[in-house]
């Protein structure tokens, strides 16, 4: 661990988030905006090396398979979204972001902005 330029720990670290993850994107840390199969294999290959079972000596192994077969299955969820829609899974990924019990999230979600006239309101939810 401590070659790969990590501390004890990270690999632990990276295991819980992996684990608490909210969906497969904010697993891999994709950006928000654009991203290809590219950014979702490098994403992997990084991750992969914090969470693989053989290689994490500093967390419970059971946590550490878990966090790896997620991270395995949600690469190959979004590499198969994005091959067969790209600009969904782009989407799908903005909705899974934005907080729909909050203004701002709301906002996101139907893609207006803070200060909305009412006829956007409207135009968004007709």
């Amino acid at each position: 661990l401590l070659l790969l330029g990590m501390s004890r720990g990270a690999s632990e670290s990276t295991v819980a988030r992996l684990l608490r993850s909210p969906d497969d994107f904010a697993l891999l840390g994709l950006p928000p905006d654009n991203f290809t199969a590219a950014d979702v294999r490098s994403a992997y290959k990084r991750l992969v090396l914090r969470v693989h079972p053989d290689k994490v000596r500093d967390c419970d192994p059971a946590d550490a398979k878990a966090a790896f077969e997620r991270l395995e299955a949600a690469s190959r969820r979004i590499e198969a979204l994005l091959d067969h829609d790209k600009e969904a899974c782009i989407e799908l990924h903005r909705l899974l972001r934005s907080d729909p019990f909050t203004l701002r999230g709301a906002l996101a979600i139907f893609a207006l902005e803070a200060d909305v006239e009412e006829q956007q309101v409207d135009k968004a939810f007709h």
